[in-house]
Protein backbone atom coordinates (compact mmCIF):
# COMPACT_ATOMS: atom_id res chain seq x y z
CA UNK A 1 0.00 0.00 0.00
CA UNK A 2 2.80 2.39 0.87
CA UNK A 3 4.38 1.89 -2.56
CA UNK A 4 1.02 2.44 -4.23
CA UNK A 5 0.57 5.80 -2.47
CA UNK A 6 4.10 6.92 -3.33
CA UNK A 7 3.52 6.04 -6.97
CA UNK A 8 0.27 7.98 -6.94
CA UNK A 9 1.95 11.05 -5.51
CA UNK A 10 4.63 10.84 -8.19
CA UNK A 11 1.99 10.97 -10.91
CA UNK A 12 0.26 13.91 -9.23
CA UNK A 13 3.45 15.93 -8.91
CA UNK A 14 4.01 15.96 -12.67
CA UNK A 15 1.28 18.45 -13.37
CA UNK A 16 -0.22 19.69 -10.14
CA UNK A 17 1.86 22.83 -9.96
CA UNK A 18 0.64 24.18 -13.28
CA UNK A 19 -3.01 23.24 -13.30
CA UNK A 20 -5.94 22.17 -11.19
CA UNK A 21 -8.10 19.21 -12.09
CA UNK A 22 -11.87 19.40 -11.85
CA UNK A 23 -15.05 17.90 -13.20
CA UNK A 24 -15.26 21.01 -15.39
CA UNK A 25 -11.86 20.52 -17.01
CA UNK A 26 -8.24 21.38 -16.43
CA UNK A 27 -7.37 25.02 -16.84
CA UNK A 28 -3.87 26.42 -16.66
CA UNK A 29 -3.60 29.62 -14.65
CA UNK A 30 -2.89 32.99 -16.17
CA UNK A 31 -0.02 35.10 -15.02
CA UNK A 32 -0.55 37.92 -12.59
CA UNK A 33 -1.05 38.71 -8.94
CA UNK A 34 -2.93 36.41 -6.66
CA UNK A 35 -4.20 39.35 -4.71
CA UNK A 36 -2.97 40.80 -1.50
CA UNK A 37 -3.51 40.93 2.14
CA UNK A 38 -4.00 38.82 5.18
CA UNK A 39 -3.96 39.14 8.88
CA UNK A 40 -0.18 39.17 8.99
CA UNK A 41 0.58 41.40 6.04
CA UNK A 42 0.03 42.16 2.38
CA UNK A 43 1.68 40.27 -0.39
CA UNK A 44 1.06 39.02 -3.88
CA UNK A 45 1.63 35.81 -5.71
CA UNK A 46 1.64 35.00 -9.41
CA UNK A 47 -0.27 32.22 -11.09
CA UNK A 48 1.45 29.74 -13.36
CA UNK A 49 1.26 30.52 -17.01
CA UNK A 50 -0.02 28.46 -19.87
CA UNK A 51 -2.42 25.58 -19.94
CA UNK A 52 -5.65 25.05 -21.76
CA UNK A 53 -9.12 23.79 -21.11
CA UNK A 54 -9.61 20.08 -21.34
CA UNK A 55 -11.68 17.23 -20.06
CA UNK A 56 -11.93 16.58 -16.35
CA UNK A 57 -9.62 14.00 -14.85
CA UNK A 58 -9.07 12.59 -11.43
CA UNK A 59 -6.40 14.23 -9.24
CA UNK A 60 -4.49 10.95 -9.32
CA UNK A 61 -4.02 11.32 -13.05
CA UNK A 62 -6.66 8.74 -13.87
CA UNK A 63 -10.17 8.99 -15.21
CA UNK A 64 -12.78 11.14 -13.55
CA UNK A 65 -15.20 8.24 -13.95
CA UNK A 66 -16.77 6.76 -10.85
CA UNK A 67 -14.44 8.41 -8.35
CA UNK A 68 -14.51 5.22 -6.33
CA UNK A 69 -11.81 3.84 -4.12
CA UNK A 70 -9.21 1.55 -5.73
CA UNK A 71 -10.66 -1.39 -3.80
CA UNK A 72 -14.13 -0.84 -5.29
CA UNK A 73 -15.44 1.09 -2.28
CA UNK A 74 -17.59 4.21 -2.11
CA UNK A 75 -18.22 5.91 -5.46
CA UNK A 76 -18.59 9.66 -5.93
CA UNK A 77 -21.01 11.08 -8.49
CA UNK A 78 -19.71 12.52 -11.75
CA UNK A 79 -20.93 15.57 -13.60
CA UNK A 80 -21.13 17.80 -10.55
CA UNK A 81 -19.89 21.34 -11.01
CA UNK A 82 -16.66 22.54 -9.52
CA UNK A 83 -13.72 20.45 -8.32
CA UNK A 84 -13.64 16.70 -8.77
CA UNK A 85 -15.14 14.80 -5.84
CA UNK A 86 -13.03 12.20 -4.04
CA UNK A 87 -14.34 9.63 -1.53
CA UNK A 88 -13.92 9.83 2.22
CA UNK A 89 -14.47 6.60 4.13
CA UNK A 90 -17.60 4.87 2.81
CA UNK A 91 -20.16 7.60 3.34
CA UNK A 92 -19.40 10.88 1.57
CA UNK A 93 -17.17 12.74 -0.88
CA UNK A 94 -15.21 15.97 -0.67
CA UNK A 95 -13.93 18.36 -3.33
CA UNK A 96 -10.36 17.46 -4.24
CA UNK A 97 -9.38 21.14 -4.09
CA UNK A 98 -10.65 24.41 -2.77
CA UNK A 99 -13.19 26.10 -5.07
CA UNK A 100 -11.25 28.35 -7.43
CA UNK A 101 -11.81 31.73 -9.03
CA UNK A 102 -12.49 29.86 -12.26
CA UNK A 103 -15.19 27.71 -10.67
CA UNK A 104 -16.78 30.68 -8.96
CA UNK A 105 -16.78 32.73 -12.16
CA UNK A 106 -18.92 30.03 -13.80
CA UNK A 107 -21.33 30.19 -10.86
CA UNK A 108 -21.72 33.95 -11.20
CA UNK A 109 -22.09 33.74 -14.98
CA UNK A 110 -24.79 31.07 -14.79
CA UNK A 111 -26.96 32.37 -11.96
CA UNK A 112 -26.24 36.08 -12.34
CA UNK A 113 -24.31 37.96 -9.70
CA UNK A 114 -27.38 39.45 -8.05
CA UNK A 115 -30.79 38.38 -6.71
CA UNK A 116 -30.36 34.71 -7.60
CA UNK A 117 -31.60 31.92 -5.36
CA UNK A 118 -29.98 28.59 -6.24
CA UNK A 119 -31.87 25.55 -4.94
CA UNK A 120 -32.99 25.89 -1.32
CA UNK A 121 -31.20 29.12 -0.40
CA UNK A 122 -34.51 31.01 -0.28
CA UNK A 123 -35.57 28.72 2.57
CA UNK A 124 -32.50 29.59 4.62
CA UNK A 125 -33.73 32.61 6.57
CA UNK A 126 -30.20 33.37 7.73
CA UNK A 127 -29.35 34.40 4.16
CA UNK A 128 -32.59 36.25 3.36
CA UNK A 129 -30.88 39.63 3.23
CA UNK A 130 -28.12 38.52 0.86
CA UNK A 131 -28.20 40.78 -2.20
CA UNK A 132 -25.48 39.25 -4.36
CA UNK A 133 -22.81 36.55 -4.40
CA UNK A 134 -19.92 38.71 -5.57
CA UNK A 135 -16.60 38.51 -3.69
CA UNK A 136 -16.34 41.48 -1.38
CA UNK A 137 -13.78 44.27 -1.19
CA UNK A 138 -12.86 43.80 2.44
CA UNK A 139 -9.43 44.99 3.60
CA UNK A 140 -6.66 43.03 1.91
CA UNK A 141 -8.96 41.32 -0.60
CA UNK A 142 -7.84 41.06 -4.23
CA UNK A 143 -9.98 42.64 -6.91
CA UNK A 144 -12.09 39.89 -8.43
CA UNK A 145 -12.86 39.73 -12.14
CA UNK A 146 -14.07 36.81 -14.22
CA UNK A 147 -11.19 34.90 -15.80
CA UNK A 148 -8.49 36.33 -13.54
CA UNK A 149 -6.21 33.85 -11.75
CA UNK A 150 -8.56 30.91 -12.44
CA UNK A 151 -6.50 28.34 -10.51
CA UNK A 152 -6.29 30.36 -7.31
CA UNK A 153 -8.84 29.68 -4.54
CA UNK A 154 -11.82 32.00 -4.40
CA UNK A 155 -11.59 34.29 -1.39
CA UNK A 156 -13.50 37.12 0.25
CA UNK A 157 -16.92 35.48 -0.02
CA UNK A 158 -19.27 35.31 2.95
CA UNK A 159 -20.74 32.11 4.37
CA UNK A 160 -24.06 32.47 2.52
CA UNK A 161 -22.30 32.80 -0.84
CA UNK A 162 -20.24 29.69 -0.14
CA UNK A 163 -23.40 27.82 0.87
CA UNK A 164 -25.19 28.98 -2.29
CA UNK A 165 -22.31 27.93 -4.55
CA UNK A 166 -22.23 24.40 -3.12
CA UNK A 167 -25.99 23.98 -3.60
CA UNK A 168 -25.72 25.27 -7.18
CA UNK A 169 -22.92 22.77 -7.82
CA UNK A 170 -25.11 19.86 -6.70
CA UNK A 171 -23.19 19.46 -3.45
CA UNK A 172 -23.37 21.01 0.00
CA UNK A 173 -21.14 23.03 2.27
CA UNK A 174 -19.35 20.43 4.39
CA UNK A 175 -21.27 19.77 7.59
CA UNK A 176 -22.53 16.79 9.57
CA UNK A 177 -22.34 13.11 8.74
CA UNK A 178 -24.73 11.90 7.39
CA UNK A 179 -26.45 15.20 6.51
CA UNK A 180 -27.27 18.74 7.59
CA UNK A 181 -25.30 21.29 9.62
CA UNK A 182 -22.91 20.20 12.33
CA UNK A 183 -22.62 21.75 15.77
CA UNK A 184 -19.68 24.15 16.11
CA UNK A 185 -18.71 22.23 19.22
CA UNK A 186 -18.30 19.10 17.09
CA UNK A 187 -15.34 20.48 15.17
CA UNK A 188 -13.07 17.54 15.99
CA UNK A 189 -15.52 14.64 15.99
CA UNK A 190 -16.23 11.85 13.54
CA UNK A 191 -19.65 13.33 12.78
CA UNK A 192 -17.91 16.30 11.12
CA UNK A 193 -17.31 15.92 7.37
CA UNK A 194 -14.48 18.43 7.09
CA UNK A 195 -12.59 17.02 10.07
CA UNK A 196 -13.01 13.44 8.86
CA UNK A 197 -11.69 14.37 5.41
CA UNK A 198 -8.64 16.01 7.01
CA UNK A 199 -7.81 13.67 9.90
CA UNK A 200 -8.94 10.48 8.19
CA UNK A 201 -11.95 8.24 8.87
CA UNK A 202 -10.42 7.11 12.17
CA UNK A 203 -9.51 10.67 13.21
CA UNK A 204 -5.93 9.52 13.57
CA UNK A 205 -3.98 12.30 11.86
CA UNK A 206 -3.10 15.59 13.54
CA UNK A 207 -2.36 17.15 10.16
CA UNK A 208 -3.89 16.10 6.86
CA UNK A 209 -0.69 14.20 6.03
CA UNK A 210 0.21 12.74 9.43
CA UNK A 211 1.16 13.59 13.01
CA UNK A 212 4.28 15.73 12.60
CA UNK A 213 4.33 19.27 11.23
CA UNK A 214 6.47 19.70 8.13
CA UNK A 215 7.13 23.38 7.34
CA UNK A 216 6.53 24.17 3.67
CA UNK A 217 4.78 20.90 2.88
CA UNK A 218 1.54 22.90 2.62
CA UNK A 219 0.98 26.57 1.83
CA UNK A 220 1.84 27.87 5.29
CA UNK A 221 3.54 30.91 6.76
CA UNK A 222 6.88 29.87 5.30
CA UNK A 223 5.43 31.52 2.16
CA UNK A 224 4.06 35.00 1.71
CA UNK A 225 0.98 34.62 -0.49
CA UNK A 226 -1.92 32.37 -1.38
CA UNK A 227 -0.99 29.89 -4.12
CA UNK A 228 -2.86 28.03 -6.92
CA UNK A 229 -4.78 25.02 -5.63
CA UNK A 230 -2.86 21.71 -5.60
CA UNK A 231 0.41 23.56 -6.19
CA UNK A 232 1.91 21.60 -3.28
CA UNK A 233 1.36 17.99 -4.40
CA UNK A 234 2.44 16.53 -1.05
CA UNK A 235 -0.13 18.56 0.89
CA UNK A 236 -2.79 15.88 0.68
CA UNK A 237 -5.22 13.94 2.79
CA UNK A 238 -5.04 10.17 2.47
CA UNK A 239 -8.64 9.03 2.55
CA UNK A 240 -9.58 5.87 0.63
CA UNK A 241 -6.65 6.06 -1.75
CA UNK A 242 -7.73 9.33 -3.37
CA UNK A 243 -6.14 12.70 -2.78
CA UNK A 244 -7.70 15.85 -1.37
CA UNK A 245 -5.33 18.83 -1.58
CA UNK A 246 -4.80 21.82 0.73
CA UNK A 247 -7.19 20.86 3.50
CA UNK A 248 -4.69 22.65 5.69
CA UNK A 249 -3.02 25.85 4.59
CA UNK A 250 -3.48 28.13 1.57
CA UNK A 251 -6.92 29.45 2.59
CA UNK A 252 -9.06 28.61 5.58
CA UNK A 253 -12.41 27.05 4.63
CA UNK A 254 -16.00 27.79 5.62
CA UNK A 255 -18.10 24.88 6.86
CA UNK A 256 -21.78 24.39 7.72
CA UNK A 257 -21.26 24.84 11.44
CA UNK A 258 -23.00 27.91 12.88
CA UNK A 259 -24.00 28.67 16.47
CA UNK A 260 -27.43 29.95 15.33
CA UNK A 261 -28.23 28.09 12.09
CA UNK A 262 -31.16 30.30 11.07
CA UNK A 263 -29.91 33.70 12.24
CA UNK A 264 -28.10 36.21 10.04
CA UNK A 265 -25.90 37.31 12.94
CA UNK A 266 -24.63 33.79 13.65
CA UNK A 267 -20.98 32.91 13.94
CA UNK A 268 -19.93 30.11 11.59
CA UNK A 269 -16.74 28.09 11.62
CA UNK A 270 -13.89 28.26 9.16
CA UNK A 271 -10.88 26.00 9.55
CA UNK A 272 -7.67 24.49 8.23
CA UNK A 273 -5.41 27.50 8.66
CA UNK A 274 -4.02 29.52 5.78
CA UNK A 275 -0.82 30.92 4.34
CA UNK A 276 -0.94 33.50 7.14
CA UNK A 277 -1.11 31.04 10.05
CA UNK A 278 1.45 28.92 11.85
CA UNK A 279 1.74 25.33 13.05
CA UNK A 280 -0.98 25.10 15.72
CA UNK A 281 -3.70 26.59 13.48
CA UNK A 282 -2.73 24.24 10.66
CA UNK A 283 -3.93 21.07 12.40
CA UNK A 284 -7.19 19.34 11.49
CA UNK A 285 -8.95 19.91 14.82
CA UNK A 286 -9.27 23.70 15.44
CA UNK A 287 -12.12 25.75 14.03
CA UNK A 288 -12.49 29.52 14.22
CA UNK A 289 -15.90 31.26 14.44
CA UNK A 290 -16.60 34.31 12.30
CA UNK A 291 -19.73 36.35 11.59
CA UNK A 292 -21.71 34.71 8.79
CA UNK A 293 -21.71 37.89 6.71
CA UNK A 294 -17.95 38.36 7.02
CA UNK A 295 -14.94 36.84 5.31
CA UNK A 296 -11.41 37.76 4.39
CA UNK A 297 -8.46 37.48 2.02
CA UNK A 298 -7.43 34.13 3.49
CA UNK A 299 -10.88 32.48 3.75
CA UNK A 300 -12.37 30.34 0.99
CA UNK A 301 -14.22 27.02 0.94
CA UNK A 302 -14.75 23.60 -0.64
CA UNK A 303 -17.89 21.46 -0.89
CA UNK A 304 -18.94 17.96 0.14
CA UNK A 305 -21.43 15.47 -1.28
CA UNK A 306 -23.43 12.69 0.37
CA UNK A 307 -26.63 10.75 -0.26
CA UNK A 308 -28.75 13.63 1.12
CA UNK A 309 -27.82 15.76 -1.90
CA UNK A 310 -29.76 15.23 -5.12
Amino acid sequence: MRLWVLGLLAMVSIGACSSSTTNEGTTGGSGGAAGSGGSSGTSTGGAPTGGSAGSGGAPSGGSSGSGGAPDGGFNCPVGKKGPTLVPVAQSFCVDATEVTNGHYSKFLAEIGAADASPTDLTNLTACATLTDYNPKSWAGCPTFSSGKDPDFPIRCVDWCSAYAYCRWAGKRLCGKIPSGPVSPSGAATQENQWYTACAGPAGADKYSYGDSFEPGRCVDDTLTAVQPVASHPNCTSFTTGKLAFDLIGNVSEWEDACDKPQDADANCNHRGGSVFTADVAMTCAPATPLLRSSGGPDIGFRCCWDASVN
